[in-house]
């Protein structure tokens, strides 16, 4: 089956949406693309001080033919990027362990019913971010669409 750029965005955002709400460590909205959010405000959240928090974002690449005939398909390649961020002089424990969760969680497997396939997730330790101390997961992905 084939699907839109925009149906492989939605069902990713619907997939990590789930999966990073159900992480007790992260204790915050995640910021999404072009929606409402700052990180300097986030002060507690439900009650809670915030430590931790979460931001994604999708980078579509290249689109090549994956099927040739009355009705091509292309395949498009792209990179999920979820970027952790935590309080600085906390250690490294909480946000790798919840780096590791996305990349064990995703690793060689589908979204959308196989239709979203994601490959060799990495972590990536990027360091002090505007007061924050960061680390990526980035998640590979590919899809089929006409």
């Amino acid at each position: 089956m084939t699907i839109t750029t925009d149906q492989a965005k939605d069902k990713m955002q619907e997939s990590f949406g789930d999966f990073l709400d159900s992480i007790d460590a992260l204790h915050s909205p995640v910021d999404w693309p072009n929606a409402p959010f700052d990180s300097v405000d986030l002060g507690d959240f439900a009650g809670t001080p915030v430590e931790c928090w979460a931001a994604v974002r999708f980078n579509f690449g290249d689109r090549s033919n994956a099927a040739l005939g009355s009705t091509p398909q292309y395949r498009t390649l792209g990179i999920a990027t979820v970027m952790i961020f935590t309080a600085l002089n906390t250690g490294e424990a909480v946000i790798d362990g919840i780096a590791e969760s996305i990349r064990s969680n995703y690793e060689g497997g589908r979204i959308d019913s196989g239709n979203i396939k994601i490959r060799n997730p990495q972590i990536t330790t990027v360091g002090v971010s505007n007061g924050w101390w960061q680390v990526n997961v980035s998640l590979p992905f590919e899809f089929d669409s006409q």
